[in-house]
């Protein structure tokens, strides 16, 4: 797998964006899991798995590994439901990162001085709704919400400035090929 990191650089925040600016860059990784389909009456999903992912490119660095369970069921034949939650795991690299404030950062910032080490960065969950809309057309919402945890929800960056809790939203439209 590959997927791109977002840096932080002319955020909202003026003390926030008093720090560093921290460009995006790439990670790669692998993916392992189990996918279990019930084929009985009611054909519901489950799938558990692993992603570890460690940066290879521009100002990403450190790495993640993720833990992470799905759930999948059909409420009619158009309609079906999942939920999701996972944990995320982070290096030392990459709590420094983004989250420890070294000293010259607190003389810009104001924020404390705060170095951030490896563990468990983030426990998050998901609902989503998929609705078949015609034969190869389907609709979909769902929410992503995400609770940082240890050193990065400890950080003058999230206590002072930000909010442990965060939500992302999203809705979209999908096409399936034969």
């Amino acid at each position: 797998m590959m997927s791109y990191r977002f840096g932080r650089q002319e955020v909202d925040d003026p003390v926030v964006n008093q720090l560093p600016p921290i460009g995006g860059g790439w990670e790669a990784g692998a993916i392992a899991g189990y996918h279990f389909v019930h084929a009985g009456s009611i054909p519901w999903r489950w799938r558990v798995g692993v992603s570890a992912t460690t940066a290879i490119s521009g100002d990403a660095t450190g790495g993640h590994v993720t833990p992470y369970t799905s759930f999948w069921m059909p409420l009619s034949r158009t309609v079906f439901v999942g939920v999701g939650a996972g944990v995320t795991w982070s290096t030392a690299s990459f709590m420094a990162q983004r989250f420890s404030v070294t000293p010259a950062d607190s003389a810009a910032s104001g924020l404390p001085v705060y170095t951030a080490g490896a563990g468990m960065r983030q426990v998050y969950a998901w609902p989503a709704v998929i609705v078949r809309v015609s034969e190869r057309w389907f609709a979909g919402a769902g929410a992503f919400y995400q609770r940082l945890t240890g050193d990065a929800a400890d950080s003058p960056i999230v206590t002072e400035r930000g909010n442990p809790n965060q939500w992302t939203v999203g809705a979209g439209l999908g096409y399936a090929w034969e």
